[in-house]
Formats: C-alpha cells, sequence, structure tokens
C-alpha cells in the first residue's frame, strides 16, 4: 500500500466512534457506583479532552452514560454493556450506518443518489447494509470487555 493510500480505508469506523468505544469501555470497567473525571481519562489515556467532552455529551443525551457536575463531578455507565450495541454507539456518535449514501435514512435523506430510483445495484447493496446493520446490532460493549487482547496484525 501506498503512503497517499494509507488513511483512506472503506468501511472504517470514524476517530469518533474509536474514542467513544474507548470511553464507554473505560467507564463500563469501573463501578457504576463512581463517577470518573473526564479529564483525568483524557489525560491518562492521551486523548484530547474537548473532543472527548463533545464525545461523552452526546453519549449523555442518548442516554448511555450520566454526568455528575462538580468539583467530584464526572461520568459513569448509565446502561448495562449488555444493552449497548456498537450500532448504536455509532449512530449516537455518527448517525446512521449506511455503505452508499442512498441507503441512508432519517435526517440525511437530502444526500441521496439522484439515481437512486433506477440503481441496478441497490438491492444488493441494501442486502450488505443489512447485513453490516445485522452484525454491528449483535455485537455489545460487553463484547469489549471480554479482555481479549490478541496480537494485532
Amino acid at each position: 500500500m501506498n503512503k497517499s493510500n494509507l488513511h483512506k480505508h472503506a468501511l472504517q469506523f470514524s476517530q469518533k466512534v474509536d474514542y467513544g468505544l474507548f470511553l464507554l469501555t473505560i467507564l463500563a470497567k469501573k463501578s457504576s457506583e463512581m463517577v470518573n473525571s473526564l479529564r483525568k481519562i483524557a489525560e491518562s489515556e492521551k486523548m484530547s479532552f474537548f473532543f472527548l467532552q463533545k464525545i461523552a455529551r452526546d453519549l449523555v443525551k442518548a442516554g448511555m452514560i450520566s454526568s455528575e457536575r462538580g468539583k467530584e463531578g464526572g461520568y459513569r455507565l448509565k446502561k448495562n454493556p449488555r444493552d449497548i450495541s456498537l450500532k448504536q454507539i455509532i449512530e449516537v456518535l455518527e448517525g446512521p450506518v449506511a455503505v452508499m449514501s442512498c441507503l441512508m435514512k432519517g435526517k440525511r435523506l437530502k444526500m441521496l443518489c439522484e439515481r437512486r430510483e433506477q440503481c441496478h445495484i441497490r438491492s444488493q447493496l441494501l442486502e450488505i447494509n443489512t447485513e453490516i446493520e445485522s452484525m454491528l446490532k449483535s455485537v455489545n460493549l460487553e463484547y469489549f470487555l471480554s479482555g481479549k487482547n490478541e496480537e494485532l496484525p
């Protein structure tokens, strides 16, 4: 792979999803009785505090985590890790899961392809998209807590 294509990957999670998933797993590993400082998490994990703060706001709005203000404030996981799917995390942070813009639902309808109605591959793409959505729905936050740390390529 040449260097110009190094950062061009299809079906890649965004950094927002990556950080959100990372934050959720950190909170899931901690006691639900304990609040966790976002600043401390950002410092210890070498993440942007402000970016993590934006992500945390989205996760609070979605009811996945809760926040407490004040000097001793912080964040905690609000739902059971089994009840938070990877699909939900992606949709909260990035919007609908779609392999092609013509398959998007909801607020992003304006981005639909002009050829949507006469597209000869749309039904196959829809089938692929449905399989991906199904897989993402079947993987929950608990899966990421399993401790499997296989050697990466």
